[in-house]
Parts: C-alpha cells; sequence; structure tokens
C-alpha cells in the first residue's frame, strides 16, 4: 500500500477516543480503512472512514455505510468483525462518519484470488 498522511483531525479526534490511529490498511469506494491500537487495553483495531471523494456527498451511500456499522454491531460471528463503536469526525469534507471493529490478520481477497488463480489448473 502506497504512504498515505494520516488526517490530523483523524488522529486527534480517535485519541480523545481512546485509539492510535497508525496506518493506512487499504482504500476502496467508500473510503479508507486504518490500523489503530485501543491504548486502554493495547489492542490492534481496524478503522473504518466514509472519506473517498468518488461518493462522500452522496447520502444513499453514507446511509449505507452507518447502516453497515450498525448491522455489525448487532452481530457476534466468527466470520464477521465486531464493531466496538462507531461514530463522526469533523474533517475538511464535513462531518465524516467512521467505526472502529476488530481487527482481523489475514489475507485480502485478491491474495486470495490471485493465489488460487495459481494454483488451480485451467
Amino acid at each position: 500500500m502506497p504512504s498515505v498522511e494520516l488526517p490530523i483531525e483523524y488522529i486527534k479526534h480517535l485519541e480523545r477516543q481512546g485509539f492510535s490511529l497508525y496506518e493506512v490498511l487499504g482504500q476502496g469506494l467508500s473510503g479508507s480503512v486504518y490500523s489503530a491500537n485501543q491504548t486502554s487495553i493495547n489492542r490492534k483495531v481496524a478503522v473504518k472512514f466514509f472519506d473517498s471523494a468518488f461518493v462522500r456527498d452522496d447520502a444513499a451511500m453514507k446511509k449505507r455505510f452507518v447502516r453497515e456499522a450498525k448491522l455489525l454491531g448487532r452481530f457476534q460471528h466468527q466470520n464477521l468483525p465486531f464493531v466496538l463503536t462507531e461514530g463522526t469526525v469533523q474533517s475538511a469534507h464535513g462531518m465524516t462518519p467512521y467505526f472502529v471493529m476488530e481487527y482481523i490478520e489475514g489475507h485480502t481477497l485478491g491474495e486470495l484470488i490471485r493465489r488460487d488463480q495459481l494454483t488451480c489448473p485451467h
């Protein structure tokens, strides 16, 4: 993943919430995912922000993002990350929704597909 500067408003807001933001894990259609540390118990977490320039002004996409956090927060299942908290942060582009969830170590879907394409006979 290319080096991306961490937004200072994200860093300061999350520090007040008890999290230390430290690197970008990925970026997609709806926004960015960062790794962070929950400082009170020294636990690695993931933080997803709805901050993509492509959709941040799309009310329907924003509604889906917020719904994703609320739905994930209602379920506890071994195949779903659990949500710790959600909120909004004031950024250069207005109020940006985010949620903090369990960090799961592993491979991306793209990595698994590439691996399987290399190992599967055609």
